[in-house]
């Protein structure tokens, strides 16, 4: 043991004496001890092998009822979302921040697609299939939660929540189109 190497003879015996005698024994290997690092070598190698089986866990299963509406609305958001062509998306450039992009797909889906609010996780699947944006829904979700104290997003529900494009988003973004000359990245 390593403490035996750095330590005086004095400090060693008052650490052996702290401890429980069966533990020194063990770590010994003290054919002797109650119990011995032999033994214990013999429980691991029999559950590796099977011969020890544990108990399997178990986990509760938890049945959701969705109620009509809210799981389904989702649903129909999601099929016609994936359904959509970009076709007539606007240009964002090749890397847009993730804030325009997602203020962009909000103001397109529901003028185009008649889509009211998208989730952050909607968000990212329409962008990165269909645009092949790099950014995950966290992202999306970060960028909109830091604006939407400015009124420019309405966050509707929690579970999940659902991003609506306000007034003042709708100004925020047409701004930011003159100032990119739609093209995207400001120049």
């Amino acid at each position: 043991m390593e403490f035996e190497l750095t330590s005086t003879p004095a400090e060693v015996a008052k650490l052996q004496k702290a401890h429980e005698p069966a533990v020194f024994a063990a770590l010994a290997g003290d054919r002797e001890s109650p119990r011995s690092l032999d033994d214990d070598l013999t429980v691991v190698a029999a559950l590796k092998t099977g011969a020890a089986k544990r108990p399997a866990a178990r986990r509760q299963r938890v049945i959701r009822e969705l109620k009509g509406g809210e799981g389904e609305e989702r649903a129909r958001v999601w099929q016609n979302l994936l359904a959509a062509a970009p076709d007539g998306f606007p240009s964002i450039g090749a890397r847009p921040d993730a804030l325009y992009a997602a203020y962009m797909l909000l103001r397109w889906a529901r003028e185009t697609l008649d889509i009211e609010g998208l989730t952050a996780h909607e968000i990212q699947a329409f962008l990165t299939m269909k645009l092949h944006l790099p950014y995950a829904s966290e992202a999306y979700a970060a960028a909109i939660a830091s604006r939407a104290h400015n009124g420019e997003v309405e966050v509707l529900g929690d579970q999940p929540k659902v991003y609506r494009l306000t007034e003042s988003g709708e100004r925020l973004l047409r701004k930011r189109i003159r100032l990119t000359n739609g093209e995207g990245a400001v120049g």
